[in-house]
């Protein structure tokens, strides 16, 4: 039985869009850089600034794609229609930061379904704009994309030789390095209370991570 799936789970065709795990663009880089060694110095200098390396991941992506969708909570869930003489573009202008409270024109949309399946459980809401044709909304299947992300994580390793077979290593790892922000999905659902607006960050903050290991 597939349940909690928006759309007409009997005509498959009007489910066709991008995967939930979509994004059409993604740019990732990553290294290891030797510092150069110095020869010159006391040995205790030479010691210090030599067998140092720099390794870091970057990560540049678009966002994830999501439906609107009409969800009451129970097992059915619709995607919304489009309103009626609405004109213009879906997104809201400015940066996803601007945007936190409206990131697409919720304005663009309505719901579809009937009368007693749009009930909420405080009201029964009135539809007149139900379409027979599609009861399940006209709406695409993931046809808005979500904020995108970005991150750096940086990791400064010392290699120290102990021995011809024993060898430590220090490393301290910054992970998103930059701190940055990088934003979930708005709420899709029409008819819940936060609609169009950002909710959550996708990831967490800057981490720093201290390890010492010692190989042999």
């Amino acid at each position: 039985e597939l349940t909690n799936i928006p759309g007409d789970q009997v005509n498959w065709r009007l489910n066709k869009g991008p995967s939930d795990f979509n994004r059409e663009q993604r740019f990732v880089v990553s290294g290891v850089y030797a510092l150069p060694k110095r020869s010159y110095g006391s040995a205790f200098a030479r010691g210090l600034l030599n067998n140092w390396q720099i390794a870091s991941i970057v990560v540049f992506q678009t966002g994830l794609p999501f439906s609107v969708v009409v969800d009451n909570g129970n097992s059915v869930i619709n995607r919304a229609n489009l309103a009626s003489g609405f004109s213009g573009g879906f997104y809201a202008s400015g940066s996803v930061r601007d945007r936190l409270n409206g990131f697409f024109n919720t304005a663009a949309f309505t719901r579809s379904c009937p009368t007693a399946a749009c009930n909420t459980g405080l009201a029964v809401v009135t539809n007149p704009t139900f379409d027979p044709s599609a009861p399940f909304g006209n709406t695409p299947r993931n046809f808005l994309t979500g904020p995108g992300q970005k991150n750096v994580d940086i990791s400064f390793i010392k290699l120290i030789p102990v021995s011809e077979r024993v060898r430590a290593e220090f490393r301290a790892e910054f992970f998103n390095a930059f701190n940055w922000v990088n934003y979930a999905n708005p709420n899709n659902n029409l008819i819940g209370a936060n609609f169009g607006r950002i909710e959550r960050a996708s990831t967490g903050p800057r981490v720093i991570q201290l390890a010492f290991k010692v190989s042999f």
